[in-house]
């Protein structure tokens, strides 16, 4: 009769055997992926008792840590679907241990790798890019190309949490020129994936779409449902920054579909979350929050503290739309705590802004400034310079609104350096449109047209609509200061069509100011009220 500890290594065998079939399974992609990962769910209880006792036994045995080196890397795909990354880095952190006792370089490559991906999973990109270095020099040590372009392109990711667009898509141009040399189609499909993030994130939002249809392609040709669902999503959130949102919901429906279908919950949770922020962006805050909540029932369920972070911050948005500002502080105060105790400095800062937002929306102009300085703060001691860039324009958004237009020029003029640095077209342009009030409000009406012609140029470039129609507002408010009335209604008349067109909630103010600036090219008589001049939208 075999002994306790070979019976436990004989389970530990047996369900790794196990977990490399729903692998296979999974990777056949189509309809077999529900099929892997409701059998994995359901064993899921027995593969976790025998990867912990392998854990628990490989200091002393040898086969013990081979089982445990072998565990992550059997199942890597269909596990991401199933466990949470807390319990990814576990298992990871054991075969990197297990590797390293064993001498495997080419395992260690592997769960160094890994182990990177799953800190990026969990905002701490930074402790990514030490292990994504070390599996790139392996990789370049035994001359593995596909591992290279491996890591190439986890390097990009990581740098892409950081706010480092720009050094990002250098990484990942160089993970997708070897992924095609050495025929890695789904790697390709990766790679251009994460090229069109790049490019939606330094506003070249129609070279975003292109890639991302590109990389569309590919996973529909490889029968890879999982990329198809990342790249309809991908182009959904592209649409919803150009303004398009009836475009961005029919993507992001696609790929909740998608997720619902296949049993993907953590993409079902995405889906509904980008969803719920474009249902915002529309005004329908009702609809937001009820897509918030089942986003925050998924990663509840799922053990997610990430994602239930994010859904509480959106939440906190809606509530403070509709004016319950009560409400919108307690989630985010919540949701900051559980920023905090997973060390995810990156939605830490993030969630100082939403706080900052929600005491303008109070009217405690100091207490949101007091919030911008805490998101400043945090975005410079991690690096982000994106996220430095974001609370940089709402502080200078918050001293417009206060009166302090030098301090806010101050404000502006530091985010144009960093938009210019890390390429971000878009936001360089809603600097230049911001820079472009302050001249308006100083009263120099032809300098603000000069920065609105310029937010203009970039928008048209880069498919900016609502950026478009904000500085042809502000553009025609200028252009009635300096008596060019005709002008005026032209530029009013184009962004009220834009407006229209995407379903704006500036629709409204555009069209009472169209009416007051009709009604004095016709020469009707005006109450003082209508006599206004134009105040430029931010």
């Amino acid at each position: 009769m075999p002994s306790s500890h070979t019976a436990q290594l004989r389970h530990a065998a047996f369900y790794l055997n196990v977990l490399r079939k729903y692998e296979q399974l999974y990777a056949q992609g189509g309809h077999y992926v529900r099929p892997a990962v409701d059998a994995l769910t359901a064993d899921w209880v027995n593969i976790e008792m025998a990867q912990l006792r392998c854990e628990e036994r490989m200091e002393q045995d040898d086969e013990a840590a081979a089982l445990c080196c072998d565990y992550p890397t059997s199942g890597a795909r269909v596990l991401d679907m199933v466990i949470h990354p807390r319990k990814r880095i576990q298992w990871r952190q054991a075969a990197l241990k297990a590797a390293r006792k064993l001498n495997f370089s080419v395992g260690l490559s592997a769960h160094l790798g890994n182990l990177g991906r799953a800190y990026i999973q969990m905002g701490q990109p930074r402790r990514a890019i030490k292990f994504h270095k070390e599996a790139l020099q392996l990789a370049r040590k035994f001359s593995d190309r596909e591992g290279e372009g491996i890591e190439l392109g986890n390097l990009g990711s990581a740098y892409f949490e950081l706010g480092q667009a720009s050094n990002a898509l250098k990484f990942h141009h160089q993970s997708l020129a070897i992924a095609r040399e050495v025929g890695d189609r789904s790697g390709e499909a990766y790679s251009l994936g994460s090229i069109g993030e790049c490019y939606a994130a330094m506003g070249g939002l129609q070279r975003a779409i292109e890639a991302y249809e590109h990389g569309l392609a590919i996973a529909r040709e490889t029968n890879d449902i999982h990329a198809v669902g990342t790249m309809l999503g991908r182009i959904g959130l592209v649409y919803k920054h150009m303004g398009k949102p009836t475009l961005a919901i029919s993507f992001l429906t696609q790929l909740l579909a998608i997720a619902r279908t296949f049993g993907d919950v953590r993409a079902e949770s995405g889906a509904l979350g980008n969803l719920g922020s474009v249902f915002y962006t529309c005004s329908e805050v009702r609809r937001a929050i009820t897509l918030f909540e089942q986003q925050r029932e998924i990663d509840r369920k799922l053990g997610d503290r990430q994602g239930e972070s994010k859904a509480l911050g959106n939440l906190a948005l809606c509530y403070a739309f509709l004016g319950q500002t009560q409400e919108a502080a307690e989630l985010t105060v919540q949701a900051l705590n559980m920023s905090r105790e997973i060390g995810n400095r990156r939605a830490e800062g993030d969630l100082w802004g939403h706080l900052g937002h929600l005491r303008v929306t109070q009217g405690d102009v100091e207490g949101a400034i007091e919030a911008y300085q805490e998101q400043l703060q945090i975005t410079r001691r991690i690096k982000n310079r994106s996220g430095e860039g974001n609370a940089l324009n709402n502080l200078g958004n918050t001293c417009l609104a206060r009166g302090d237009v030098e301090g806010a020029m101050n404000y502006y003029q530091q985010r144009l350096v960093i938009t210019r640095e890390i390429e971000d077209r878009m936001g360089e342009g809603t600097v230049l449109g911001n820079i472009g009030i302050v001249h308006f409000l100083r009263g120099d009406a032809d300098l603000a047209i000069e920065f609105y012609d310029e937010h203009i140029n970039i928008a048209r470039q880069i498919g900016d609509l609502k950026g478009e129609a904000n500085s042809l507002l502000n553009k025609g408010a200028a252009l009635d200061q300096l008596g060019l009335l005709s002008q005026a209604i032209d530029h009013v008349e184009t962004a009220l069509k834009i407006y229209d067109r995407i379903e704006n909630q500036n629709v409204g103010p555009a069209r009472q100011l169209l009416s007051k600036l009709q009604a004095r090219d016709k020469g009707e008589a005006e109450t003082n009220e209508g006599t206004r001049k134009a105040t430029p939208q931010e």
